[in-house]
């Protein structure tokens, strides 16, 4: 650890104050030129609370990490070859300095002093674009969002979901149905309706369906006005079916009845969060038949 961003982080820490930004560093040794830059950017705004300088050790275990450190363990920067970025807290964002980058101390500063001021777009998280992808449910990744989940010319029904481990059981039986979900649609006249999936934790999404609980399904209607409608009925094949339904841009029949009663368990009652941690709710479900579509 480097002592000086270890006392800024313990000043926090033990003020119970939560700094809008954090700027990290990842290193082997502090007697590299960029940490020692790093050090000296964190002694001068050493008084503004807003923000928070931290240096890493490449080499610790997450056990010998104070609380700010622990945060980007759990986002997983250790995994990223950055040796400097930031983190809004207030956000959920990521921010790394350009491949291009001219390092000096103050360029680093002026970095810092954009950041603040919102004028350092974030990293964009995501995975490959597969190369096959032909369903029943369609693989979207973060740079093909736009392409697959905006297409105008679809209903497209799209699945945040979680292959964390530990997660597996949880989103496999969401999985099952999900998949099941989409063979059922695979029929002449329904054409138009598009199911895919999306590894949440893998993968950015824009921030007005960003996820809060695990699984979290958005129904993005074909036309010009692409806006997301959230799911919030049972997670059973007709629920899901009687939902896409209701929105189609070109209505369908099909028989639900044959499907199965639906779950007691709503959708947003249980699930995980983005970092992983359990939440069911103790709200009772409504009886089966109530709408629990929130449009």
């Amino acid at each position: 650890m480097c002592p000086a961003f270890l006392q800024s982080t313990q000043e926090h820490a033990q003020s119970g104050t939560v700094p809008r930004w954090l700027v990290f560093g990842m290193f082997e040794t502090c007697e590299k030129k960029q940490c020692k830059v790093l050090k000296a950017i964190a002694n001068k705004r050493e008084a503004n609370k807003d923000i928070a300088f931290v240096c890493l050790d490449k080499s610790a275990p997450p056990e010998a990490l104070n609380p700010l450190e622990l945060v980007f363990f759990e986002i997983h920067m250790f995994e990223r070859e950055v040796s400097i970025g930031a983190y809004s807290i207030e956000h959920d964002r990521q921010y790394e300095l350009p491949a291009d980058f001219n390092f000096s101390e103050e360029n680093l500063e002026a970095w810092v002093d954009d950041l603040i001021a919102g004028q350092i777009k974030p990293a964009i998280k995501s995975e490959a674009i597969p190369e096959e992808n032909d369903g029943p449910v369609y693989v979207v990744v973060a740079d093909s969002w736009s392409d697959i989940v905006e297409d105008k010319t679809k209903d497209v029904v799209i699945a945040q979901l979680s292959k964390i481990p530990g997660h597996s059981v949880h989103s496999n039986k969401f999985d099952s149905v999900y998949y099941e979900v989409a063979w059922e649609l695979r029929r002449p006249g329904i054409e138009h309706v598009k199911l895919a999936m999306i590894e949440a934790n893998a993968n950015d999404v824009p921030d007005e369906y960003r996820a809060h609980l695990l699984p979290t399904v958005h129904f993005f209607k074909a036309g010009e006005e692409q806006k997301g409608v959230k799911y919030d009925g049972y997670r059973s094949k007709r629920s899901i079916i009687e939902w896409i339904k209701k929105h189609t841009s070109i209505k369908f029949d099909f028989d639900t009845s044959s499907l199965g009663e639906d779950d007691q368990l709503g959708f947003e009652e249980e699930g995980y969060d983005m970092r992983g941690f359990w939440h069911r709710s103790v709200t009772l479900s409504p009886s089966v038949g109530d709408n629990k579509d929130e449009l």
